[in-house]
């Protein structure tokens, strides 16, 4: 079976748009959802990924969390395509275009 991919966005999604900060709480449901889902394979696809200050942050925000983000740390290597600024969903469909895995089923959690 293919492991899940989680295609993870910041802006509005795990940083409020009225934060400057990563709340804990949202790091918190993140955590959640790789816990419950310990095969998953997360990419990053919010405009972040294009930024190595942004990533930096990300990175710091979960490794002072702590497991299980801290062990996810790499996965924020895993990125879509950082020149397709586009709609978000075809971001993500031309990543799976691209994907040497198969895939039966896209589920999307946003």
């Amino acid at each position: 079976m293919t492991p899940p991919l989680l295609f993870l966005d910041v802006d509005g999604v795990i940083l409020p748009f009225t934060h400057t900060q990563i709340p804990t709480h949202t790091l918190r449901h993140l955590s959640t959802i790789l816990t419950a889902v310990p095969d998953i394979k997360m990419i990053l696809s919010s405009t972040w990924r294009c930024s190595p200050q942004s990533v930096s942050h990300l990175r710091e925000s979960f490794a002072s969390y702590g497991p299980p983000l801290s062990s996810f740390i790499s996965h924020l290597e895993n990125t879509t395509d950082l020149g397709w600024h586009t709609v978000w969903c075809e971001e993500i469909a031309r990543y799976l275009a691209n994907d040497t895995r198969t895939h039966t089923d896209t589920d999307c959690l946003r």
